[in-house]
């Protein structure tokens, strides 16, 4: 008798952890150990309450009576019933299951229970997208709260219209303070929180009508499709807030950014459940959303302020991570995240999302055998899911450990994404099939690499790491056009515009790949390889006016160092436009006195427009920076004799040939300025 009575209180502290499998285990086995067992049929009936098996719970509700828990039992199965009563009534249909229930459990409902819901938003100049949010939920809904937090469009105007109930308030950079201001405006029994940039799937109002018959649960967790990038099409992030909660006292979200709601359901003790298909699609990290709305700054500057309050919560060091990320603020995501592993909870349900996304800081960083590292690390803490598994394959691909790299692709391919798993789907989808052709790519393995880029194409035509892998496959190849044709698809994308700048140049088609280098740097001024290239690519092809344009462009956008104002000199030289140049060799030389080549090119200038005196003046600086340069001495000679000083002359050709014997221009020039000198004496 004593063995059940342990095994039900194991199976209350699985139930209170949501660990209903193996409390289910425990108690199926009390059970067999004592059939009569109130208190163990009183647990069975709750735990299928929790796994939505109410129809199971009711066969253990008579053998239940006179154990302690058997008035828990009894509520959740009147709650049940009433709800399911209400929404028969609501679309006209009888519950037979609802009346069998109240038959057998005759008790009143709790306070609060139904299964009215009020839709909540916090909106702020969401003109272009509010009216497809509520279009997906009017008529489904009960209620519509929209807190408007400043709107100076026609945000307002469209909830109106919408028949929702609006009210006004002063935006306090708290996203949490907002969101509980809606939840004091609603009436109905269940909040369904959504954003003006997402829907609620049609496929979603099944499952939430069936939640909604089921108060034993807090909440719910929904999955949210985040559509990243530049459409809706197979880019997507996809995570599983709670957004469907009942509305009830003590029950409100915490956070300034990234808010949530789970910690305040879990402190009044009522458990939590996935709402099986249901589906939110968001829209708002699409990159012209958040260029529109300076979406990702405000989210990081507000996500900064969380963490200088609550330096020990690992949440708001897991959301400052994924945030500099998306940012690509590589350096600043690996401080991040470091902080977020090293505080993480064995419970924490972003524990290998936080680090998948550091190790891909790391790989980013150029710094591999740290995120192999951390990979282990997260296989001791048991962390080793599909997210990390993927990383680890990157950065064995990066360290050249290619066979070990493969082997860890094919694992990521037959994982299974986690329920309630964060991240990026696309690494289900095609975005390892792609990492693998990139493995066997290095591997020369060019027609199963082929295979793999095809198999990602096929999912996301515009999937750029397969476009860029599958061209460099079409290179090897030979096919040099059919590698362009893929280069070329995403014009607005800068790493295929980069590809085919640099297939161009390989290939001699050098106006191409300075128009194309030009683009590149154009966009992305940082971008300084790209800016060298323009300029070599102008160079080879002859292109005298497109170097001038390059230097000029340059200079608009960013300081130029000496040496490259010595470069600008020497474009404006060519160009002809020689007052230009010599204020480029002459800026060089204020920066760095020490910059022999702004000197001689000055010099040679000058030299060229007949300036000998200023040009040997020049020429006797730059030998001062630079005294062992033959060449310079034999041009400060050329400019001597045209002034007519014969004997410096002679001793700056002499001294060309004692640091270049060999240097037959200064031997030659020497003994036609010493016939001179002789025939003058």
């Amino acid at each position: 008798m004593e063995r059940v009575t342990e095994l039900v209180e194991q199976a209350k502290a699985d139930i209170r952890k949501a660990a209903y499998h193996s409390a289910e285990a425990a108690l199926r086995k009390a059970l067999r150990m004592d059939p009569q067992d109130a208190e163990v049929h009183a647990a069975l009936g709750v735990l299928m309450g929790y796994t939505g098996r109410e129809r199971e719970a009711l066969n253990h509700f008579g053998p239940s009576l006179g154990s302690a828990d058997a008035q828990v039992l009894a509520q959740m199965l009147t709650d049940h019933a009433h709800c399911r009563s209400v929404l028969a009534a609501r679309n006209g249909y009888k519950d037979k299951l609802a009346d069998r229930l109240a038959k057998l459990v005759p008790l009143l409902p709790s306070p609060n229970v139904g299964i009215s819901i009020s839709a909540c938003l916090i909106v702020r100049d969401e003109e272009k997208n509010l009216a497809r949010c509520l279009s997906s939920i009017a008529g489904r809904v009960d209620e519509i709260v929209v807190v408007d937090t400043g709107s100076t469009d026609g945000t307002v105007n469209i909830a109106e219209s919408f028949g929702a109930k609006v009210h006004r308030i002063d935006w306090k950079d708290d996203f949490a303070s907002a969101r509980n201001a809606s939840i004091e405006l609603a009436t109905g029994h269940w909040i369904l929180w959504i954003d003006a940039d997402e829907e609620v799937a049609d496929c979603s109002w099944a499952d939430i009508a069936r939640a909604v018959v089921r108060p034993q649960f807090g909440g719910y967790y929904l999955t949210v499709v985040n559509y990243m990038g530049d459409s809706r099409n197979t880019d997507q992030f996809v995570h599983s807030p709670v957004r469907l909660f009942r509305r009830l006292p003590g029950i409100k979200f915490s956070g300034r950014v990234h808010e949530q709601v789970i910690p305040s359901i879990q402190k009044l003790g009522l458990p939590l459940a996935h709402l099986g298909e249901a589906r939110i699609n968001h829209y708002g990290y699409l990159h012209h959303q958040m260029a529109a709305k300076n979406k990702l700054d405000r989210t990081i500057r507000l996500i900064e302020r969380e963490v200088r309050d609550y330096p020990e919560d690992s949440f708001n060091w897991f959301n400052l991570t994924n945030a500099y990320m998306a940012a690509e603020r590589h350096s600043d995501a690996l401080r991040a995240g470091r902080v977020c592993i090293r505080m993480l909870d064995p419970a924490d349900s972003f524990g290998s999302l936080a680090y998948h996304l550091t190790m891909g800081a790391m790989i980013a960083l150029r710094r591999p055998d740290e995120a192999l590292k951390l990979a282990e690390e997260a296989r001791i803490r048991g962390h080793a899911d599909i997210l990390v598994e993927f990383q680890r394959a990157a950065a064995l691909l990066s360290v050249g450990e290619l066979d070990e790299a493969l082997r860890a692709a094919d694992r990521t391919l037959i994982m299974p994404w986690p329920p309630l798993a964060s991240g990026d789907y696309g690494i289900v989808t095609h975005k390892t099939h792609a990492l693998r052709g990139k493995i066997l790519l290095s591997m020369g393995r060019l027609d199963e690499a082929l295979q793999m880029f095809d198999h990602a194409l096929k999912v996301d035509a515009q999937f750029v790491p397969a476009l860029i892998g599958k061209g460099e496959v079409l290179e090897r190849k030979g096919l040099v056009d059919e590698a362009l044709e893929l280069y070329g698809r995403r014009e607005e994308c800068l790493q295929l515009l980069k590809a085919k700048a640099r297939l161009c140049l390989k290939i001699g088609r050098l106006g191409q790949a300075a128009e194309s280098f030009s683009r590149v740097w154009r966009q992305n001024p940082q971008d300084h390889d790209a800016w060298v290239a323009w300029v070599h690519a102008s160079e080879r092809a002859g292109d005298v006016q497109a170097v001038v344009e390059a230097y000029n462009a340059y200079a608009k956008q960013r300081e130029f160092d000496s040496d490259m104002l010595v470069g600008w000199g020497r474009a404006l030289e060519a160009a002809g436009e020689y007052e230009k140049a010599l204020h480029c060799y002459s800026e060089a030389i204020k920066r760095d006195p020490s910059q022999a080549n702004a000197y001689f090119n000055g010099g040679d200038l000058l030299y060229r427009v007949g300036q000998y005196a200023d040009a040997a003046h020049i020429y006797e600086k730059g030998l001062r920076a630079l005294p062992n340069y033959a060449q310079g001495w034999f041009v400060l000679g050329n400019a001597l004799a045209k002034l007519g000083l014969l004997d410096g002359a002679a001793t700056s050709y002499k001294q060309a040939l004692v640091l270049d014997p060999g240097h037959r221009d200064a031997s030659q020039n020497l003994a036609i300025v010493s016939e001179a000198m002789d025939y003058a004496a």
